[in-house]
């Protein structure tokens, strides 16, 4: 499941990829926000019926799109490349710091929520075909995500200071 950034009738309606269904954060802030509703109003119905089925999709929407690196650099964490960020000025980077936080944060939930309704009567986990092993995975991805930090400079690294580094000043 991904969400669309642009949309008329349901779908994407972005005609230019990297600032329309490259912005895969739309997926996590869409759970942040079902989060948030069930936070504040307490709607357990609400999260059982629709809200935990949205965080487990868009859960394992990470899982699909994201990897465990092989690299020197990333050896063994979870790394999400090829996304544009919230500004829309780094499109197409690897490992942009809120996208890769928003997908931790999501997995989490979905971790949280399933553990947590798949011990109730109605085992809404159990309905969803949700194994141990699917919510293991959200909890292991989610551990070794990929947050992108320079501590020299203190900066969550977003894509757009990797061009600094490259030498180009002005971008």
């Amino acid at each position: 499941m991904l969400f669309p950034w642009r949309t008329i009738n349901g779908t994407e309606a972005s005609a230019y990829y990297p600032a329309g269904t490259a912005q895969v954060h739309i997926n996590a802030d869409i759970a942040y926000a079902v989060d948030l509703y069930v936070r504040v109003t307490d709607d357990q119905d609400f999260l059982a019926s629709q809200g935990l089925p949205l965080i487990i999709e868009t859960a394992c929407f990470w899982l699909a799109y994201g990897h465990y690196a092989t690299d020197d650099a990333h050896h063994g964490r979870f790394v999400i490349n090829d996304v544009t960020g919230p500004d829309e000025y780094t499109a197409m980077v690897n490992n942009n710091y809120y996208t890769n936080r928003m997908a931790q944060h999501n997995l989490y939930l979905a971790t949280k929520y399933a553990r947590k309704l798949g011990h109730t009567e109605d085992n809404v986990i159990g309905k969803l075909g949700l194994t141990t092993a699917e919510i293991d995975a959200f909890q292991h991805a989610a551990d070794q995500m990929y947050l992108p930090f320079d501590p020299e400079s203190q900066i969550k690294k977003t894509g757009r200071h990797q061009h600094r580094k490259a030498g180009l000043a002005n971008c």
